[in-house]
């Protein structure tokens, strides 16, 4: 019975592989609104009612990569350096997703990508050992900053440089980050 069991889980892991490699391959190629879970399935040769068994929608395997991102992100989330270099590779690494998910993007994958960027500086500001009222502040103001800028890079057909975007971007989240420890350490660890 257990060696069924580790079949299964095996059989599993390489659909949602295939699932999500032809989803990520696809949106090299075309915006996320002009795929479809017909695309993603007969690129993976994957039937529908699979897909179906594992995922609501494209959205939910959407989802899936964006948490799967997050776990990696949030693993250097403790360094401030690690995790700058973190979200530059995200960004340098995907940026013909990114932008190919942002355009045109409706409210849900708007939402799911600001609450991925939320996750991942909650994350860094809870690793960092702030806490409390400032995290939510903090994190909620920095993910919705990235994403604003994200769409307006996109909107603007302006390249995702890292080497132009980095030095601005990576000075406001370091003096939001500095800032954080200072007031607190004022505040004696009062939140606001």
């Amino acid at each position: 019975m257990p060696g069924n069991f580790r079949k299964e889980d095996l059989r599993i892991i390489k659909t949602y592989r295939a699932l999500l490699s032809s989803m990520l391959m696809l949106l090299e190629q075309r915006n996320f609104a002009k795929i479809t879970t017909n695309d993603i399935c007969e690129d993976a040769l994957i039937s529908r009612s699979t897909f179906y068994c594992h995922f609501r929608d494209k959205y939910d395997l959407l989802r899936y990569w964006l948490s799967s991102l997050e776990t990696e992100l949030t693993q250097d989330a403790h360094e401030q350096e690690n995790f700058f270099n973190s979200i530059n590779g995200l960004i340098s690494n995907n940026s013909k997703k990114i932008t190919n998910l942002l355009q045109g993007a409706d409210g849900e994958i708007l939402d799911l990508m600001l609450s991925f960027m939320y996750d991942i500086m909650d994350s860094a500001f809870d690793d960092k050992g702030d806490s409390g009222t400032n995290n939510i502040i903090f994190s909620s103001f920095c993910s919705g900053g990235l994403l604003n800028l994200l769409l307006w890079q996109v909107q603007n057909k302006f390249p995702m440089d890292s080497q132009f975007m980095n030095p601005y971007l990576y000075g406001l989240l370091e003096n939001i980050w500095n800032w954080n420890s200072n007031q607190e350490a004022i505040d004696g660890g009062y939140s606001i």
